[in-house]
């Protein structure tokens, strides 16, 4: 080995060494192998389906329903071809190395859960999906740590052997086929759920698409648009709505939330509480996701300069300048979804609450207020009526009420947003003096753009 190759390596292994990104990798690592994540899920899965068995057998509920939408097979004979795969080359690659059983347990868990749901009923097939996908995406995800993260490691030794790339790509394919599959409709239970009587519940297109086209492309709205460019839309050619956006199943949940609390606001944090958490996770995550192009293109730069003290492969780096706006698109787009989602709800269960008060109280007919505005002015006027003051009270009021949803974004993205940029340009900052004080700049530059 000449003295150039032996003095690379000397950088190589001191920026290894030194490189506190390199201990957090192999710390995961460890933690994968130790087969401990795999254990506390299949008891977290057993304990799920034994509860859920214990609630349906204690509420009396039917195991099997009668709505509910039928197995396509396709989809079902591609997924159980998937995990049987990725169970078959787990099993081989544990004979070879005993480190692999407790991901054997899981994804023979999977393939169990998967072959049992095609003889159950309806309720217990729709969980027992649900339970399948967790295993398939932990399993992946563990098995990515703890065998093909080490190969990010400049200079690593890693090697993966066939078995445990067969069955990486047979979990892959497994979830990406779930993640592509159209759900699963099964007809809510809403008996004595609401004092209203509810119409008879339908599947509709945003309730039985596919995660993908739930999340990424909203394919299932595509055919209105399209009818919409071609021919006038009428009111019939809208699709259906989901049960949850019912109309009197929002009211009803309006008027559980006005029990406990009297004022709008209370009302409509807990009215709608899930929405504007789920608002508040997809905020953070876009805030968060900002700046990971910035941070993946510093780090290139920085193995462009100095690729003999990179401690990470730059193909990480690639794949972020990727990711980062990927995954900051999709977030903006599921705040947007969402916060529409809850701005029609909030004026469709006010709208109604204001409609209910008005028919159910007893005030005169006579109009005092506008009587004694014109006595006061001395002549006559247009009296306003009372519904042309509910009117204004629905239009010109819920308004002001439905504008302040972007209050999320200011007061949970912004301190985030600012949070991350400070602890990174503080840890930019911070040696700044010491060395590549250009390419830093660059990246400062890069944020502040």
């Amino acid at each position: 080995m000449s003295e150039r190759s032996r003095k690379k390596e000397a950088i190589t292994d001191k920026a290894l060494r030194s490189d506190p990104r390199i201990g957090g990798i192999r710390g995961a690592v460890q933690l994968a192998q130790s087969g401990i994540i795999q254990s506390v899920l299949a008891a977290a899965v057993a304990l799920w389906a034994i509860g859920h068995a214990t609630t349906c057998s204690r509420s009396g509920a039917t195991v099997s329903r009668q709505k509910a939408s039928r197995i396509r097979l396709p989809f079902e004979t591609c997924s159980q071809t998937a995990r049987g795969a990725a169970l078959a080359f787990l099993t081989a690659a544990a004979s070879q190395n005993s480190r692999q059983w407790p991901n054997v347990l899981t994804s023979g868990l999977a393939f169990l859960l998967g072959l049992g749901r095609l003889f159950s009923g309806a309720e217990w097939r729709h969980v027992a999906l649900h339970q399948l996908n967790v295993l398939l995406v932990a399993t992946l995800v563990v098995l990515l740590a703890s065998d093909f993260l080490p190969l990010l490691e400049v200079g690593h030794d890693f090697q993966v052997d066939r078995p445990l790339a067969g069955a990486f790509g047979s979990l892959a394919a497994a979830v990406l086929i779930a993640f592509v599959t159209p759900r699963e409709w099964l007809a809510p239970n809403l008996v004595n759920q609401t004092p209203f009587k509810l119409p008879e519940a339908k599947p509709s297109p945003e309730e039985t698409c596919s995660w993908f086209v739930s999340i990424i492309t909203f394919q299932w709205i595509s055919p209105l648009v399209w009818k919409g460019w071609r021919v006038p839309v009428e009111l019939d050619d809208l699709p259906s709505l989901p049960w949850y956006d019912e109309p009197l199943w929002v009211l009803s949940n309006l008027l559980k939330a006005r029990t406990k609390y009297k004022k709008s606001l209370w009302t409509i944090l807990r009215f709608q509480r899930t929405e504007i958490l789920t608002m508040s996770a997809w905020i953070v995550v876009d805030f968060s996701m900002e700046l990971v192009g910035p941070f993946a293109m510093y780090q290139l730069l920085e193995y462009i300069a100095a690729p003999e003290e990179a401690s990470l492969h730059p193909s990480i780096w690639i794949f972020l300048l990727f990711a980062g706006p990927m995954m900051r698109t999709i977030a903006f787009n599921q705040y947007v979804f969402t916060s529409t989602r809850l701005v029609v709800r909030i004026r469709s269960g006010i709208t109604q609450e204001l409609y209910h008060k008005a028919m159910s109280s007893l005030e005169p007919e006579d109009d005092f207020i506008n009587q004694a505005t014109a006595k006061d002015a001395g002549k006559r006027q247009s009296a306003t009526t009372k519904a042309g003051r509910m009117a204004n009270l629905m239009a010109s009021d819920t308004d002001a009420i439905v504008r302040a949803r972007d209050i999320v974004r200011a007061g949970i993205g912004v301190p985030v947003g600012v949070v991350i940029t400070v602890i990174g340009l503080y840890q930019v900052c911070h040696f700044c003096v010491k060395t590549h004080l250009p390419r830093r700049v660059v990246w400062l530059l890069s944020i502040l753009n």
